[in-house]
C-alpha cells in the first residue's frame, strides 16, 4: 500500500488519508466518555478535598491534598481491605486523586489520549478499554505494589498501550507518519516507566498493569479497516470497520475471566502475606487474645523480619503476657528499623525501667522527647526522667 498521511475533518465520522490521487476516509466517532470521566474525577476530587478541609478545620495552601482517611473511605486501593473482600476498590481507586497536581496531570493526559482512543475505537470499546485497563492496573498494584494507591494513571497507561497497538497494527496504512507516532509513544512509555522506577511514591506496578492490558485489549479490539464493496471512480474511499461483534465479545469475555482469575489468585496469596498476618495479629491484640496475636505476629515477623511495626506489636503482646525482657528485645529491633517512631521509644523506656536499666531508660526518653511535638508528651517524659534520676 502507498504511504499515507492523515488529517481530521470537522464532521462526526471521518479522518482523511491521502495517497497519490486517492482520498481515504477513516470511520471516526465523536468522543463522549472521555469528557464524562474527566467531569467525574474532577467532581470526586472536589468532594474529597472539601471533606478533608472540613476535617482539618479549613483549606490548606499548596497542593490541596486529600487525607489518607478520606481516600480510604472513598475507595482507594488498600491491599489488606481488598484481601478481606472489598474488591470494588480495584474500580473506585481509579477515580480518586491525592492532590490538585495529581488530578491536573492525569486529567491532561486523559484529555490528550482519551479523545484520540475514543475517536478511533468508538465509544463502547473506549469505555471497556479504559475501565478494564484501570482495574488490571489496580490488580497489578494489589499483587506487587504498596499499601495504598489511587489515581487514573493505570487506565491512562492503558490508553497509551491501546494507541501503541493501534499504530502497530496499522503501521502500513499510516506509513512513515504512523511509524514516527509509534516511536514517540514508545519513548513516552519508556520515559514514564523510568520515572516511576526512580521516583518515590509512584505506583509503577499499576502503570505496568494498565499498559500491558491496554495493549492487549487494544490489539484485540482494534478497528479492522476494509474498503466499501463498491468503489466509485473519483470519489473518496470510505473505509469500514469490519472487526466483528463476536470477536469483540470474545476478547472482552476472555479479559474478564483472566481478571477474575488474577484477583482470586492474588487474594489467595495475600491471605498469608505479612500485611494480613499483622492485621489479624492487631485484631487479636485488641480482643485481648494474646496467644492468637503472638501466633499471627510471629508468622508475620518470619515473612517480613525488617518490618518495624511487626516487631512493635510483638513487643506489646510480650509485655501483656508479662515477658518484659522479650518485649524489650522486640522494641529494640523496632527502634533499629525505625528510629523515628516515638511510641516504640516510650515503650522501650518503660521496659528498661521495669528491668532496672535506668540509664538506658533515660536515653530512650531523651530520644522520645526529641521526636514528640505536644507539650503533654514532653512533660510526661521529663517527669519520668526525674523519677529515674532520683531513684537509688
Amino acid at each position: 500500500m502507498s504511504e499515507w498521511s492523515s488529517s481530521v475533518e470537522t464532521r462526526a465520522e471521518p479522518a482523511e488519508a491521502h495517497a497519490t490521487g486517492v482520498t481515504v476516509i477513516l470511520p471516526f466517532s465523536r468522543p463522549l466518555w472521555t469528557y464524562v470521566i474527566l467531569a467525574l474525577i474532577t467532581a470526586i476530587w472536589l468532594v474529597t478535598v472539601v471533606i478533608t478541609a472540613v476535617q482539618n478545620g479549613g483549606f490548606s495552601t499548596g497542593a490541596l491534598e486529600v487525607s489518607t482517611d478520606v481516600l480510604i473511605t472513598f475507595g482507594a486501593k488498600v491491599n489488606t481491605l481488598i484481601a478481606e473482600g472489598q474488591f470494588w476498590r480495584l474500580v473506585t481507586a481509579n477515580f480518586l486523586h491525592v492532590s490538585l497536581f495529581h488530578l491536573l496531570f492525569n486529567a491532561y493526559a486523559l484529555w490528550q489520549l482519551g479523545v484520540e482512543v475514543e475517536r478511533v475505537y468508538g465509544r463502547s470499546r473506549f469505555l471497556v478499554i479504559y475501565l478494564l485497563s484501570g482495574v488490571y492496573g489496580a490488580t497489578a498494584s494489589y499483587a506487587f505494589g504498596g499499601y495504598l494507591s489511587a489515581g487514573a494513571s493505570g487506565a491512562i497507561f492503558g490508553l497509551v498501550g491501546t494507541l501503541v497497538a493501534y499504530f502497530l497494527h496499522h503501521r502500513e496504512l499510516f506509513g512513515r507518519r504512523g511509524r514516527a507516532y509509534l516511536s514517540n509513544m514508545l519513548v513516552i512509555v519508556v520515559v514514564n516507566l523510568f520515572i516511576g522506577v526512580t521516583s518515590p511514591g509512584i505506583d509503577n506496578w499499576g502503570h505496568i498493569g494498565g499498559l500491558v492490558s491496554g495493549f492487549l485489549l487494544g490489539y484485540g479490539l482494534v478497528p479492522i479497516y476494509a474498503p466499501p464493496q463498491y468503489l466509485s471512480v473519483g470519489f473518496p474511499i470510505r473505509l469500514r470497520d469490519i472487526n466483528p461483534l463476536t470477536r469483540r465479545v470474545v476478547v472482552v469475555g476472555v479479559a474478564l475471566v483472566m481478571l477474575v482469575a488474577m484477583v482470586v489468585g492474588v487474594t489467595a496469596w495475600r491471605q498469608d502475606s505479612a500485611d494480613m498476618l499483622l492485621l489479624r495479629g492487631q485484631r487479636a491484640l485488641d480482643a485481648g487474645d494474646w496467644g492468637t496475636a503472638e501466633s499471627f505476629l510471629s508468622r508475620a515477623a518470619q515473612k517480613a523480619p525488617d518490618r518495624a511495626d511487626v516487631h512493635f506489636y510483638l513487643g506489646v503482646v510480650q509485655a501483656h503476657q508479662g515477658h518484659v525482657a522479650n518485649a524489650a528485645a522486640e522494641w529494640e529491633k523496632a527502634a533499629q528499623l525505625d528510629p523515628t517512631e516515638p511510641n516504640t521509644l516510650w515503650n522501650l523506656a518503660l521496659a528498661y525501667q521495669a528491668l532496672g536499666r535506668r540509664e538506658d531508660a533515660i536515653t530512650q526518653l531523651q530520644r522520645y522527647i526529641a521526636l514528640v511535638k505536644d507539650d503533654a508528651s514532653v512533660a510526661r517524659a521529663r517527669d519520668l526522667i526525674q523519677q529515674l534520676q532520683r531513684s537509688p
